[in-house]
């Protein structure tokens, strides 16, 4: 008995430890985004803040991607770096999109994401691309797509 009572505190103390973490990350990636100087910065800032707040935060991640996509239209960023991160943020739009139950709106963020990395040929954005269509696919029961995209992925 004292055994699971134990257990269950020290469960609880790395799941509050875990949240914590996430928040205090959170924190020190919006205040780097406050004080960035330059876009490229704030964009890779923001892009690391989406990844963090995804998971848990479905509609300031959203709005967080639209204003990254919409900064980088701003400012005609068609250099690799701004490409990179443009996919970056599409990949992680199609992961909002999906787990907000739209799986077209998702699956076709993921190939626009997978188009544009193929395009600058950057293997980090092409390997994620392939990652989450092969995810989306296994959501969707379709395991010989998903087999696919993994074996692309693992090839890479």
């Amino acid at each position: 008995m004292k055994t699971n009572i134990v257990f269950i505190v020290v469960l609880l103390l790395s799941i509050s430890s875990v949240a914590q973490s996430h928040d205090s990350l959170a924190t020190v990636l919006k205040y780097k985004i406050a004080k960035a100087t330059t876009d490229s910065a704030r964009i890779g800032y923001k892009i690391e803040l989406v990844k963090q707040m995804h998971r848990f935060d479905l509609e300031a991640s959203r709005i967080i991607i639209n204003d990254i996509l919409k900064q980088i239209e701003e400012i005609q960023g068609t250099t690799p770096y701004y490409q990179k991160n443009k996919a970056k943020a599409l990949n992680y739009l199609g992961i909002v999109d999906n787990k907000q139950g739209n799986a077209e709106k998702a699956l076709t963020t993921y190939l626009k994401a997978l188009d544009i990395s193929e395009g600058i040929n950057d293997s980090i954005t092409i390997g994620l691309g392939f990652h989450n269509l092969g995810m989306f696919y296994r959501r969707q029961k379709d395991y010989e797509k998903s087999k696919q995209y993994y074996k692309f992925y693992s090839s890479l």
